[in-house]
This record gives structure tokens, sequence and C-alpha cells, in this order.
């Protein structure tokens, strides 16, 4: 009801060509901001299918951001690529919590929950 799977052709080549072009450690080296990834993985046999868990964690390790600025964390329970959906995601209310205690700690703002 939410969703599509309807997607335009052209999307997906001009999305492989900024793969190609830019997605790599030059690029991710640049970034210097503070920088929360959060994702869906339990083991190897669940985890996200809609992007490279790996790749991730890779691009993670080459960005210019300074490790105390910087925050990945797994979510298990959330059984989908989307973790931050409150109809889909298991994880959603963990996902939350992590996302502010990010902001709060990192960013050092105030959040209201």
């Amino acid at each position: 009801q939410y969703w599509t799977s309807k997607y335009r052709l052209e999307a997906l080549v001009e999305l492989q060509r900024i793969l190609l072009a830019h997605m790599h450690q030059k690029t991710f080296s640049k970034v210097k901001v503070p920088v929360f990834i959060g994702y869906y993985f339990k083991d190897k046999n669940h985890q996200d299918t809609s992007v490279s868990v790996p790749a991730v964690l890779k691009m993670y390790e080459q960005l210019g951001t300074p490790a105390h600025q910087k925050r990945k964390i797994a979510f298990p329970d959330a059984n989908e690529h989307v973790i931050a959906n409150p109809v889909l995601s298991g994880a959603y209310e963990a996902v939350k919590a992590e996302t502010f205690r990010f902001v709060e700690e990192v960013l050092e703002w105030e959040v209201r929950k």
C-alpha cells in the first residue's frame, strides 16, 4: 500500500554512473562532518539486501570525519532495509533512540522527545 516496485530504467543508469564516478575513497575522505550510519545486519543470512553492508562499512572507515564524530550501529531486529519506518522495521524504537543519542552526544543538540 505504501511502496512501489516500479522504477524508471533511466534512474538506474544514472545511479550506476554516479556510483562508478564518485563512490570511492577519494570522495569519502573529503567528508568531514558528523556521520551516523544505522543499518540492518543480524548475520550473513539476515542483512540488508538493498545495499551492500560490507560496502557501507568500508565507506565508513574511509570517511574523513574524526572518529569521535561518527557512529555506526547495526540493528539486527530491523529485518528490513528501511530501518526507521515504524510500519516496516522491527527496530524502529531502537533506531529512533540511537539517532537521538547521536544528535545529543555528537552534535550536542537538545532533543525534545
